[in-house]
């Protein structure tokens, strides 16, 4: 079996877990997931990325703040390109239980989610114990994990497109992270 009718088969194989889930939990999960899926919205990712910044400024940390908003950036810059490079539709044989629109892959949903939950918990972790830092990194998986699934079980996205999203925006993040570390903390006037 190739890679590409692997990579199908995960997908229907996911599509059809969700369709019964649909089925056996109806309306209830239905609105946590829209709740869940507006959370990784670029809007909501938007507003939590620019608070942060913000944040992070008044506390004179220039380096962490200038590096939320790159990866921020690149990755709002690689979802466009990579989408209208690969312009995957949108899962034809489900009912899509949300208004969507443009292209499938990858997730900008998982993508984005993933870059800035992975950013704030590199920066929150810096300066903190292993296992704090663990903790973060946990929760940082679990927050766009879910917004993922959500995405999935609304009809929007195939497993791969929100797989190859999740890990886009991690790498992405760690990519800037291991930038922006290369330079001295104490040249952006962070409080010890």
């Amino acid at each position: 079996m190739g890679e590409h009718e692997t990579i199908g088969v995960l997908d229907k194989a996911s599509q059809v877990f969700f369709i019964h889930l649909r089925t056996e939990l109806g309306f209830i999960l239905e609105n946590i997931m829209v709740f869940i899926t507006d959370i990784g919205s670029p809007e909501a990712l938007i507003g939590i990325g620019v608070c942060a910044a913000m944040l992070l400024v008044m506390k004179k940390r220039y380096r962490d703040a200038l590096f939320l908003a790159c990866a921020g950036t690149i990755s709002s810059i690689a979802i466009y390109f990579l989408k209208h490079h690969y312009a995957r539709p949108r899962p034809e044989n489900v009912s899509w239980l949300i208004d969507v629109s443009g292209f499938s892959y990858p997730s900008g949903h998982a993508t984005g989610s993933a870059t800035i939950f992975t950013a704030l918990a590199l920066i929150l972790a810096s300066g903190r114990s292993e296992r704090v830092s663990w903790v973060l990194a946990v929760a940082a998986f679990v927050s766009y994990s879910l917004i993922a699934i959500s995405r999935i079980y609304l009809g929007a996205h195939y497993l791969s497109d929100v797989l190859a999203g999740g890990l886009l925006g991690t790498s992405i993040s760690l990519m800037f992270w291991g930038f922006f570390g290369a330079f001295p903390a104490q040249s952006d006037g962070a409080e010890s």
